[in-house]
This record gives C-alpha cells, structure tokens and sequence, in this order.
C-alpha cells in the first residue's frame, strides 16, 4: 500500500469500527438502564438492600471504560510506514513495531491481531510517538482489506532511536543534530559520506568546519576520549549494544556501565518449533573456547552470527546481545552461570577422505 491507499483504508477500517462500537455502547446502555429500573424496582417493593442492586453500578463502570476507549481518536496525523518486529501475548494482544528511525515502541492492543499481523508486515500508523495511542491500519491477507490496529494503552517506548540499525535503507539513524543518511557514525551536523568519524561538515578529521580558504585547519577543542567503538560484522557496534543492555535493564542496574565487551560467534542451532523456549546456547570466543548455559527467549540468533557478550569465564554469567534474522536487537539473560562447552568433534578418516562406505 501507498499513503494515499492506506488513507482510504484507515478511514474505512475506523468507519467499520466505530459502527460497531456504537452498536456495542448502544446494547450496554439498554442493559444500563435496564438493570436501574429493575433495581429501583428491587428496592421500592421489599425497602432492603441487596446484592443484586450493584448491578447497575458494574454496567454502569463498563459503559463509561467502553465510552473511554472507543471515544473518538485523532488519525489526522502524518502516516508514517513502521515494520512490525513481532506480535505478542495471548492471542497475539501485543504489538512491537520499528519506526523508520530504528525506535521499538510496544503497546496493547484492543483487537485480536495475531492472525493478522506478522513479524516483518508493514504497518501505516497516524504520528506514532511514545506516551499516545496508536491508530493504523495493515493489510489483512485473508479479506484483502484493511484492518484498523488501535492500542489501548500510550506505546511504550523500549528502545530509543539508534540503539538499533534501522530496517530502512542504510544502516545508519540520524541523529538529533540531523545528520545525513550517508554520513558515518561520529559525524555531525551533514557531515559527508566520506567524511571520517569525528569531523564537523566534512572537514578533515580533527579540524573544525568554517576555516578561511587557503588557512590550515583550526584543530577540536575536544579530542575524543577514546578509541572508537568496535564495529560488529552483523551490524551493531558496541555503543548500540550497550544501550540495549541498558534499555533492557530499566531501572534495575543489572550490568555495569562499563562491563567489557567482546564479539563472540553463536554455535549453537535455535531450537525447533515444537522444543519449549528454554535450551542451552553455545558461544565460540575469538581465541576458540567454547561456553554454554541455559537461557529461556521466544526469538533466536541464527547460527554462525555474532553477537556482543559480556566478558566472563565458565562459572560467570555472561549476558549476550544478538541480532536476529527477522531484524530485532534481543538481549539474552542467562539462567545459570556459563560451563565450558566440549569442542565439536574432527571429522573420521572416511568422512575426511570422502570415501564411500564399502
């Protein structure tokens, strides 16, 4: 879908909606006022009160949630194209989608979406921002129409805009100076596609934009502190990946700001379909050691891709931070501290000789 179809579909889907909601909101209050008649009824015959005259005021506080949440909403908005991640929760209730920006917002929703929406679907939402509701609208594959997707609850912000690389385009998110969608990570304000870290505008490296043609260079004020962050093949460096330590933590400082990092390779296959969700994985450190432990996760790093882990030994737990085919940034907790893995077996002589069995 285009802007100008998922306009129309958004109208159309929120048209459906609300017909039914008045038609759900009118049954209510027929029940409303029907349960007050028979309860002041009740009460005028036998002049005792009874259980049965609460009725009207539990009709009456789902009449007023009911009105609450289908009250009118604002989808005048810009329609902005977001990725969903993956849908959760019972009956697929919760939604996790990636804004262009690389942002992940999580929000409840008020239909059952599960046999709609898919991990990787596109979704048109009106301005989504952290703290509002969500209002869109996504193709549903089965009716060949559009389905409102409206979230009861404010979304949730879970990961701020470049911690993650974004699904769209180059994997580069801009930052709040508004640098350009070329420009490396360390470049500020517009500075070019081949312009190296730390540079202003396209200056050299360690120069400040603005100099006088035919002057040298005026050198930072600020050198940077250290070396740059250490870029990994799968496409997080070490500053995104500890922001999602750091997003993944909260409130509860689990991991040390400053918990050495390393890359580590994933040896170990996700679980099949049909397994429970709690199995051992194995990492392959650089110098060839091997370390396993049991964790518990819904969404699993391919095998062979690397992932940043928290420097440790066997009998340490280790934290690991992957990147999943489906393009989430998932943060693995262990449930048991790591042991050290047995290294795979050589191949046979026959097998190494590729002989046929006799």
């Amino acid at each position: 879908m285009d802007e100008q179809q998922a306009r129309r579909e958004l109208r159309a889907a929120l048209k459906r909606r609300r017909l039914q909601q008045r038609f759900a909101l009118g049954l209510l209050g027929v029940v409303f006022l029907g349960s007050m008649i028979a309860a002041g009824v009740s009460y005028a015959q036998e002049g005792a009160f009874r259980g049965e005259q609460l009725l009207p005021l539990i009709y009456g506080a789902m009449f007023l949630l009911m009105w609450r949440i289908t009250r009118r909403m604002d989808a005048s908005g810009a329609l902005v194209v977001c990725r969903v991640v993956h849908p959760y929760g019972v009956g697929g209730r919760g939604l996790r989608i990636r804004l262009p920006d690389g942002a992940l917002l999580d929000a409840s929703l008020a239909d059952d979406k599960g046999a709609v929406l898919n991990a990787g679907d596109q979704v048109w939402f009106a301005n989504p921002r952290p703290g509002q509701r969500l209002i869109g609208v996504a193709w549903d594959r089965f009716q060949q129409r559009g389905e409102p997707v409206v979230s009861v609850t404010p979304a949730r912000l879970v990961v701020p805009a470049g911690a993650v690389p974004s699904v769209f385009g180059p994997d580069v998110v801009q930052d709040a100076l508004g640098s350009g969608a070329g420009s490396r990570p360390g470049s500020v304000a517009g500075s070019g596609a081949g312009s190296p870290p730390g540079s202003l505008s396209g200056a050299p490296s360690g120069s400040v934009a603005g100099a006088r043609p035919g002057q040298p260079p005026r050198p930072l004020a600020i050198r940077p502190l250290g070396p740059p962050p250490l870029p990994c093949p799968d496409g997080i460096d070490e500053s995104q990946a500890r922001a999602a330590l750091r997003s993944a933590d909260g409130r509860r400082a689990v991991t040390p700001p400053d918990v050495p990092l390393e890359i580590v390779t994933i040896d170990s296959p996700p679980p099949s379909a049909y397994a429970p969700r709690r199995a051992d994985i194995t990492i392959r450190r650089a110098d060839g050691t091997r370390l396993t432990w049991p964790v518990t996760m819904e969404r699993w790093p391919d095998r062979g891709s690397t992932a940043w882990a928290t420097r440790g030994e066997a009998g340490e737990s280790i934290r690991l931070v992957a990147p999943t085919s489906a393009g989430d940034v998932v943060v693995i907790d262990p449930l048991a501290p790591a042991s050290q893995a047995p290294t795979s077996q050589a191949p046979t002589s026959r097998a190494a000789s590729n002989e046929p069995p006799a």
